[in-house]
């Protein structure tokens, strides 16, 4: 092989090592998901051979596995379900009742004795509910499950309110005094 062969042999091996190594920092700069109009994500070539006048050199490329992301769920966080205070303690069938308190949700009831009044206001944060005190209750009753149908009239006197939740939570108790309408004849 005379000189002028053996330089430009040199100069094509230098060319492909140069390739190579530029086609490798291209792969590793971009790994598979994150930007694949910059560089494949999969290897065209998983080797190269290269034949110079009877020189012969492999090079093998291989490529890292492409990185995982970890993605890490918040875990919902349960409020305590507590009443803090009422507002009035006392009042007639038709008084709005407000409760402040925590953990308070779409799924709420006031819970009086063996009966449940359903039909509440719950503010975003869960730390007010309100309702109006009626006049009679139908049993509590969980969500979904068979419930006796009855109505109990509520007699002027005090009564322990408490909030519960479809998952089972209840509340602390607070009193709540029902004054009789005065009727007069």
């Amino acid at each position: 092989m005379n000189s002028t062969a053996k330089i430009v042999s040199v100069v094509i091996l230098f060319v492909l090592v140069i390739g190579g190594l530029a086609w490798l920092l291209v792969v590793n700069a971009h790994p598979a998901g994150e930007d694949s109009s910059q560089a494949s994500t999969t290897p065209v070539v998983t080797s190269t051979t290269t034949t110079i006048t009877a020189t012969t050199t492999t090079t093998t490329v291989t490529t890292p596995p492409a990185k995982t992301p970890i993605v890490v769920s918040p875990t919902p966080v349960t409020k305590k379900l507590s009443i803090t205070s009422i507002t009035p303690t006392s009042g007639t069938a038709g008084t709005i009742v407000t409760l402040y308190g925590t953990g308070f949700n779409s799924t709420s009831q006031v819970v009086i004795g063996n009966g449940g009044i359903s039909n509440v206001q719950v503010n975003k944060s869960g730390t007010i509910l309100t309702f109006t005190m009626p006049d009679s209750l139908g049993a509590y009753c969980l969500p979904e499950e068979p419930c006796p149908m009855y109505l109990m009239m509520l007699q002027p006197g005090t009564y322990t309110l408490n909030v519960r939740n479809a998952n089972g939570m209840n509340s602390n108790g607070v009193s709540y005094t029902l004054i009789g309408n005065e009727t007069s004849f």
